[in-house]
């Protein structure tokens, strides 16, 4: 037979109920037809390379999931190619068989797959794979271990093309925000395989109403890892969970309303990146307190907590609404009510992130700058108390000024305060030195007594600004005293 070749071999096969060892376990309740053929092509020869076997009617389980094979073909004995159509119902809590509790678990849901498939196979193994088709998912309820999210109802519509992964009608809901998604995953099969950390898993995400804070603990909150066991069982899980933290995520999103803690906002924009368990945050944008406010980012682990970098802009939002929402950034030494006016003002800070979301009390360094228009202090304690002795028969109850601007250096509950000037029609004020939000103060106050009332009529800066300390000029000192501020003379002044 050597010396003139193999010869033409057909082998027809009917399997019923059987079971099939795969690399990656078993196919139960097994039945399909075979037929072998060594000369596909008659022109061909019989020969290896022209082998094949056609499969049709294929039926089983994997663990508990039931698929079929209407047709598949294998050919090509040398260099192995396997194609054929996909096609499978089932409930989605039967997923749980396959898929480690600790990843995601399903309690509700149908799935619909039906896929046409073309890869290679090397050493019984698939390389190359190409599936195209559509995966239906309807109603499924899930809970995402890592991150502790849960999906309810959730329909999604998974569209393989030759190009991406198309994941269309995500309707993420939970106890305050309804979250809606659709993805884009290019090359998606290839870098499953072979590049993970290549993966870029592009989402544009609307959301009507979203929770900034519960957002954010999801997305710092690791949760729990799950276990990296060697049995067989758990190799998909093991290597989904591998992608996952290897893959980068890029979120467009998109928000009609927004609240983080007291701070509510409208019309929020941002571009999120997720990667290497770093979150990195870029053209952020919302409308809040009668103005907008823009930011950039980037929050990246640091043993229990995140490190969160910040770049913020605020332009022209109602500082009292402003500072209400924020908690008066801490400060109990007066209140929001205290101010009226328009501010302006950027930031660049860091600070710490706890895994809740919050943001870790007096944790906060970098600078700021900032620009009060149109603005009026409203029985402002701190001058009020000063002006009981020194500006007996002036209102100072309701001061209108024509600027109030400054800047800070924070460092945890300490503010430098660094040239910060109040000039109004009752009184003109120089502050300088340090805040605390909690002991330590110590402000250097520059008043001059002289009646600024006319000062707006004078047009030339500079004539106005050598006229300000005019006449007597009181320097004085607000001082932390036993955890409480007291108004002494400043002896060593400049």
């Amino acid at each position: 037979m050597n010396s003139t070749g193999d010869p033409e071999i057909k082998v027809a096969t009917k399997i019923k109920n059987n079971e099939l060892k795969i690399p990656d376990g078993l196919i139960a309740d097994c039945s399909f037809n075979a037929n072998f053929t060594n000369q596909y092509s008659k022109e061909d020869g019989c020969n290896d390379a022209n082998s094949t076997i056609v499969i049709t009617e294929f039926s089983g389980k994997y663990k508990t999931i039931p698929f079929s094979i209407p047709q598949g073909v294998i050919s090509n004995f040398e260099k192995t190619v396997a194609a054929g159509s996909f096609k499978s119902n089932f409930d989605i809590a039967q997923l749980n068989e396959i898929v480690s509790k600790d990843l995601v678990h399903f309690s509700g849901g149908k799935a619909n797959v039906s896929l046409d498939f073309n890869f290679n196979v090397m050493d019984l193994k698939i390389k190359k794979p190409l599936f195209t088709g559509k995966i239906d998912v309807k109603g499924a309820v899930a809970k995402y271990g890592p991150r502790n999210l849960t999906f309810v109802k959730t329909d999604v519509h998974l569209d393989f093309t030759e190009e991406a992964l198309l994941i269309k009608k995500i309707n993420f809901k939970d106890r305050r925000n309804n979250v809606l998604m659709e993805g884009k995953i290019n090359n998606f099969l290839t870098l499953y395989y072979d590049s993970p950390e290549k993966m870029v898993v592009d989402w544009d995400i609307y959301a009507p109403f979203l929770d900034v804070k519960q957002v954010v603990g999801i997305i710092t909150n690791s949760g729990q890892q799950v276990p990296k066991k060697k049995t067989t069982a758990d190799n998909f899980s093991r290597e989904m969970t591998s992608v996952i933290e290897k893959c980068q995520v890029l979120l467009s999103l998109k928000a009609d309303k927004m609240v983080y803690s007291k701070l509510e906002a409208t019309n929020a924009k941002a571009t999120v990146l997720l990667v290497n368990n770093e979150v990195i945050v870029k053209n952020g944008s919302v409308e809040s307190s009668g103005g907008n406010i823009s930011f950039e980012g980037k929050l990246a682990p640091y043993k229990n907590d995140f490190i969160l970098k910040s770049n913020t802009k605020i332009n022209k939002v109602n500082i009292a609404k402003f500072l209400t929402s924020v908690n008066n950034f801490g400060i109990v030494s007066f209140k929001p009510n205290n101010l009226e006016g328009f501010l302006t003002a950027s930031a660049s800070v860091q600070g710490k992130l706890l895994a809740s979301g919050e943001l870790k009390t007096n944790s906060l360094s970098g600078t700021a700058q900032f620009n009060v228009n149109q603005g009026a202090l409203i029985n402002f304690k701190p001058i009020t108390n000063v002006a009981k002795f020194a500006f007996p028969f002036r209102d100072v109850n309701n001061i209108i000024f024509r600027t109030l601007s400054g800047g800070f250096e924070i460092n945890g509950e300490l503010v430098n305060v660094n040239e910060l000037k109040v000039s109004s029609n009752v009184i003109n004020l120089d502050v300088n030195g340090v805040y605390s939000f909690g002991s330590g103060t110590n402000l250097a106050m520059t008043i001059p007594l002289r009646n600024p009332k006319n000062d707006q009529l004078i047009k030339n800066k500079a004539e106005r600004a050598e006229k300000r300390y005019n006449g007597i000029v009181l320097h004085l000192l607000a001082i932390d005293e036993d955890g409480k501020v007291k108004i002494k003379w400043d002896k060593n002044h400049e």
